[in-house]
């Protein structure tokens, strides 16, 4: 029922956490367990609420919405402020390395930019310029004296259409700036058909 008073913002939020979801299991993650905080969100101490996990080949995944960090959480963390990315996706490895992307949805077209003719669909700047903020802000302290930056993309993902068939792989208008400095966006909208990857989401893929 809380669903039905969501803005459409929220629901294209909740959906691209879904459709991540639904990424990692056709890439032959198996989900083994999953926790639901429920409407008011509660944290644990570490500062995640809604988390599905997942394991193959000893890699194991944590894919949460909405973890807040702060300087109260360990071990990830922040400092001056809090920050609350709407998707982080966690992959730790047998020998222990763990590496983070994180996923920010948002539900608008840059205005100014798809105004020109024939011009791609873009995401606005001040998301590009928020997944900067996430890269810094966001640290893993090992002990007190032992920091890194354990954020190794950030990217958006908005709802910009665009034909994904593989021959076209590289005319997502942030291909270049992913490769270069992993941080960029994703257009991301549904899929007429649930198994074909030529519209939607096979770029993220």
């Amino acid at each position: 029922s809380s669903i039905s008073v969501k803005s459409m913002a929220e629901l294209y939020e909740i959906w691209c956490f879904l459709e991540i979801d639904k990424i990692l299991q056709a890439l032959d993650f198996k989900r083994s367990s999953s926790n639901y905080s429920g409407p008011q969100k509660k944290r644990t101490p570490e500062g995640f609420g809604d988390v599905f996990h997942y394991e193959r080949d000893g890699i194991t995944i944590r894919l949460a919405h909405e973890p807040e960090f702060s300087a109260k959480t360990k071990p990830i963390l922040s400092w001056e402020n809090k920050h609350r990315p709407d998707i982080l996706l966690e992959a730790t490895y047998d020998n222990g390395d763990a590496i983070i992307w994180v996923f920010d949805a948002k539900y608008r077209i840059d205005k100014d930019y798809s105004d020109l003719q024939n011009a791609p669909d873009k995401v606005p700047v001040d998301a590009l310029n928020q997944m900067h903020r996430y890269r810094d802000a966001i640290i893993y302290q090992y002990d007190s004296k032992s920091k890194a930056r354990p954020v190794f993309g950030a990217f958006a993902l908005y709802p910009g259409h665009f034909n994904q068939a593989p021959e076209q792989s590289h005319d997502n208008p942030y291909h270049d700036a992913i490769s270069a400095i992993g941080i960029g966006a994703f257009p991301l909208l549904p899929c007429a058909d649930e198994g074909d990857h030529t519209r939607g989401n096979a770029w993220l893929y």
